[in-house]
């Protein structure tokens, strides 16, 4: 539950990211991995998570 409620804040955050790419990064931010893709839209998350995540 704890990853669909930070993928649906992030959906929240930042309207235009689709559900699959919030559930991605939603699962490396809770394991705390780093999220290697060549998707340009995806690394402009990769800075400071939005309060609450």
């Amino acid at each position: 539950r704890a990853i669909a409620r930070a993928a649906a804040a992030l959906r929240a955050c930042h309207g235009t990211l689709r559900l699959g790419d919030a559930l991605v990064l939603a699962v490396a931010r809770e394991r705390d991995a780093e999220l290697l893709t060549f998707d340009a839209r995806l690394r402009r998350f990769s800075g400071p998570r939005p309060e609450g995540l």
